[in-house]
């Protein structure tokens, strides 16, 4: 790593630069050190010039990188494109349902946005860190909220019929849905802190909470 200070005005800047392994350590070393009085930018480094000469590769294969706490708290943030992509994901889900076209709601789960906040409840509640906790699981309720809302108004206008092939196996939840909604939850988890692609893990993670929300809005609305 490397750093350097500058001043501007009354205050010290110091630029750090880390390996995506390190920052949640040193971040959290300066803020156990210096508490309120430090203010921290995490900015991600798109390109050095000149590039750096290539190091030989290690002899030992090195841990893949994972996502810090501070880009999990930001993951989780409800602001206008979280809740845009819930009501279209809601919105595709609820046609792919109705019509029976497993692509659709395929398409539904790929869109979802529901990831980052589920791995950020799940982070905050095991490292007791109520702030992340709490921002996440708000998060992820106005989610919900609206997802139920939204398929629920559906219901009233689109022609449900509760035998539809994509429809009919979410009116019988079995263990095999418990399975399923574990492996989705380990399948985050293990996203998140070994660097799988995020897209895939948040199908499955929205596979085990969209569509059963949608179905579950779909019936309620059309009675």
């Amino acid at each position: 790593w490397a750093a350097w200070r500058s001043r501007e005005g009354g205050e010290v800047l110091y630029h750090v630069f880390l390996e995506a392994g390190q920052v949640e350590p040193v971040s959290d070393a300066l803020q156990n050190r210096f508490g309120k009085a430090l203010r921290l930018a995490v900015l991600p480094v798109e390109a050095v010039v000149p590039p750096p000469e290539e190091a030989k590769p290690p002899e030992e294969k090195p841990s893949p990188e994972r996502v810090s706490r501070e880009e999990l708290s930001e993951a989780s943030e409800a602001g206008g494109v979280y809740l845009a992509l819930v009501a279209l994901a809601t919105l595709v889900a609820a046609v792919g349902l109705v019509k029976g076209s497993a692509a659709l709601v395929i398409g539904a789960m790929v869109i979802a946005p529901l990831l980052g906040p589920a791995m950020a409840l799940a982070l905050g509640s095991a490292l007791g860190d109520l702030d992340l906790f709490r921002k996440a699981f708000r998060t992820l309720l106005l989610g919900v909220a609206l997802a139920s809302g939204l398929s629920l108004a559906l219901g009233f206008f689109l022609p449900v019929d509760p035998s539809a092939p994509e429809l009919a196996p979410r009116t019988r939840p079995g263990l095999e849905d418990v399975a399923v909604a574990l492996a989705a939850g380990v399948a985050g988890a293990l996203g998140f802190t070994t660097g799988a692609p995020a897209a895939l893990v948040g199908v499955m993670v929205a596979v085990a909470l969209l569509p059963p929300l949608t179905a579950a809005g779909l019936l309620s609305g059309a009675g």
